[in-house]
């Protein structure tokens, strides 16, 4: 295992990593120091800030990862294009390292991230059901392993080594696994629209690619003004949300064997989508991966029902299996 660096302030890259980690933007560098270590091949972080704001950006090099994030102490906001999550002390949540959002801490704030090769954890699970950063709080039972496991991983940084250190990944890994499952089991609740009228007019017409806030609103016979003052009590716009729809119901169909027929096109058009290479675009970066990948991932097998020496050289392909 690799000795434990110590940094105060934020370097611009972690050259040391697997993969790009986030990074505040210039100028936002005080009040912050970093720990890393190597735990066979699972990148560990250990974050003190005091009202630091950390972004990472879009897409990425090297490997794809899963990041577990566990808030030790204080408080921090993760932001998602799509959510923003609030996390307290002992709360947990899941990050894809090719997907944009932002971290802010709290003054005393500390947190513990483990990068978690995408191909071990995501084997076996489509990689479409992935869901958008949500916080499992500490009273959750997977949440409450995953938090007393990081604040020690945090302690033992530069003495798990050899077989401890061995154990500790797997455990890391499997514990990941179960994180992922557990909120593909629980859907987000997203905030409806207010009004039945709106919210009806809008389902009614998404394959319309003029949709748009004008004619919901003369649809509904209500101002644009009235319009937007609706969906100012939700997180979204009302081109937001119907841009949300679209992709829900673009992956819905992607995900549905019966419907494996059809194009990717095809089935962006359906839904209101007029230029295949934006929808490609807005798809990814709301789900992190492409249409094709999400439709790919619903067919591959379980994790389990792959012989050892197959899963193997499929991981040493993607630069995930340790040597």
């Amino acid at each position: 295992m690799e000795q434990v660096a110590r940094k105060t302030g934020w370097s611009d890259q972690w050259d040391h990593m697997r993969t790009p980690a986030p990074v505040p933007p210039a100028g936002e560098r005080a009040g912050a120091e970093e720990r890393t270590a190597d735990l066979c091949g699972i990148s560990l972080m250990h974050l003190r800030g005091d009202g630091t704001r950390l972004e990472r950006p879009e897409g990425g090099a090297g490997c794809r990862h899963i990041i577990l994030l566990v808030q030790l102490d204080g408080s921090c906001t993760v932001a998602h294009r799509q959510s923003t999550v609030h996390l307290s002390a002992g709360d947990v949540t899941l990050l894809d390292s090719e997907r944009y959002f932002t971290l802010e801490t709290s003054t005393g704030s500390s947190q513990m991230l483990g990068y978690i090769p995408f191909a071990e954890v995501m084997y076996g699970i489509p990689s479409a059901a992935l869901p958008s950063p949500r916080r499992m709080e500490s009273d959750d039972a997977l949440a409450a392993l995953a938090a007393p496991l990081m604040a020690s991983l945090a302690q033992q940084m530069n003495r798990l080594d050899g077989e401890g250190g061995r154990c500790a990944r797997q455990l890391l890994v499997e514990l990941t696994r179960g994180l992922i499952n557990r909120q593909r089991q629980r859907p987000v609740l997203v905030e409806p629209i207010p009004d039945p009228r709106v919210r009806h007019f809008i389902d009614a017409h998404l394959a319309d690619p003029d949709l748009n806030p004008a004619n919901i609103a003369s649809g509904c016979n209500i101002s644009v003004r009235r319009l937007h003052r609706i969906f100012s009590t939700t997180p979204w716009s009302a081109c937001g949300w119907i841009r949300k729809e679209r992709l829900e119901r673009c992956r819905r169909d992607l995900t549905d064997p019966a419907l494996s027929d059809l194009s990717v096109t095809q089935i962006a058009f359906r839904w209101g989508f007029n230029d295949a290479a934006h929808f490609s675009r807005a798809f990814r970066s709301a789900y992190g991966e492409s249409p094709s990948e999400a439709r790919r991932a619903v067919d591959a097998p379980r994790y389990a029902d792959i012989p050892r020496a197959v899963l193997r050289a499929r991981l040493e392909e993607s630069g995930s299996a340790r040597p």
